[in-house]
């Protein structure tokens, strides 16, 4: 699964598995595995650099 802005285009090889995410302000890329512990990285992210990468 793949989510970018609209009008971006990504071209990804070889990452099975994976959770690709692409913003302006942020490219996450996480194991499916442990796709539960991306609200914590998410919360992480927002204390440490602001409400802008959330």
């Amino acid at each position: 699964m793949i989510n970018l802005p609209k009008g971006k285009v990504a071209v990804i090889r070889g990452l099975e598995h994976f959770i690709v995410l692409d913003d302006e302000q942020v490219l996450l890329i996480y194991p499916k595995l442990e796709e539960q512990e991306i609200k914590d990285v998410s919360k992480e992210m927002m204390t440490k650099f602001g409400h802008q990468y959330s």
